[in-house]
């Protein structure tokens, strides 16, 4: 992402700041923590992502973060950057068709299909509810509805309110997803973080090393969706101790996650210099995937509330973590991206 933003101070205290500016069109905030001279960037006029985490190590700007090389990418393909957010369902909708309580509904197919993918909110603006500073860091919280226009995909109203604070060299956040209709409502919830690797050192791709305990993973077809049966850990997948990622494609789901006190952690390693980032989510997320493509030099540590296509499993009778909420019900979830340099 290109740094010539104009920024306008907002909010401050003697260690954390926000600011406001624009890029190519689009509002951006900023959380700063001056301490620990660590900075994050915004967007919430196209989905709420974040585009960028810079921590300042030895002098030197690491962007945790993979972010947007130039304008068109910021504009045209922002949900391959930064921390996508994922709802009302993360990863795939098997032909964007499902059944919930004896209706059928149809979803977006992608543009390269075959299945919808990745939910609704990563593109439309979202409103800012507040943005500032306390004793726990600089922080900005946003939300988007659902189900209010009669031609939205989604079907029913529901509010996902997301907040992120930065504190140290930690990027934390949190989601809450209510249901404003009178009937009861799926959903799933997650985030897509993408992070270049190596972390500027010699290393290549496959020396990265990748950590993840789980005990079990879902099985997938040749288009990612899950076909149903939950398999135990198996050799080439086990990343219960650090493993490198070698010359494979990784798209993996996990599931049966080893929790320590009531979060999940998996992690990202350069061997070369040590730093390490790490991904946290608490006991409201119950799957995690890992994504290591071949195109690029990018891991994504993702966690989820559900499986994949886990309205269709539900229907089937299968537990894939389908949350239904009643009218006026709540879902709450917390995340937190941690860098270790």
């Amino acid at each position: 992402m290109t740094k010539a933003v104009a920024l306008t101070s907002e909010s401050s205290t003697r260690r954390f700041r926000t600011g406001s500016g624009e890029h190519v069109g689009h509002r951006i905030i900023t959380l700063h923590d001056d301490l620990a001279e660590t900075m994050a960037i915004l967007v919430p006029s196209f989905g709420f992502p974040c585009v960028a985490f810079r921590v300042l190590d030895d002098g030197v700007v690491w962007n945790v973060l993979s972010e947007p090389p130039d304008p068109e990418s910021f504009q045209t393909r922002v949900g391959r950057y930064g921390v996508p957010i994922m709802y009302p369902w993360p990863n795939r909708v098997r032909d964007g068709r499902f059944t919930f309580g004896g209706r059928g509904y149809t979803l977006p197919i992608a543009t390269r299909g075959p299945h919808a993918i990745h939910g609704l909110t990563r593109e439309r603006a979202w409103a800012v509810e507040d943005t500032g500073t306390d004793e726990r860091g600089a922080f900005c919280r946003a939300s988007v509805t659902t189900g209010e226009d009669p031609d939205d995909a989604w079907s029913w109203r529901s509010r996902l309110t997301f907040e992120y604070r930065l504190h140290g060299r930690t990027l934390s956040m949190q989601a809450e997803a209510q249901n404003l209709g009178d009937t009861p409502m799926p959903m799933g919830f997650g985030i897509h973080p993408w992070f270049d690797v190596p972390f500027g050192s010699p290393s290549t791709r496959g020396q990265m090393e990748v950590r993840a305990p789980a005990s079990a993973y879902w099985e997938l077809d040749q288009t990612l969706c899950t076909t149903g049966p939950i398999r135990p850990i198996a050799d080439g997948i086990d990343l219960r101790d650090w493993t490198p990622i070698g010359d494979r494609f990784v798209d993996d789901v996990y599931t049966g996650l080893a929790l320590t006190d009531g979060w999940f952690t998996a992690e990202i390693r350069d061997p070369a210099n040590g730093r390490v980032v790490a991904v946290r989510s608490d006991a409201a997320f119950r799957e995690h995937v890992v994504f290591a493509p071949l195109h690029a030099d990018v891991v994504c540590l993702e966690p989820y509330t559900c499986t994949t296509d886990a309205f269709n499993l539900a229907a089937r009778g299968l537990d894939a973590g389908l949350i239904v909420l009643e009218p006026g019900e709540t879902w709450r979830g917390s995340m937190a991206i941690e860098a270790r340099p």
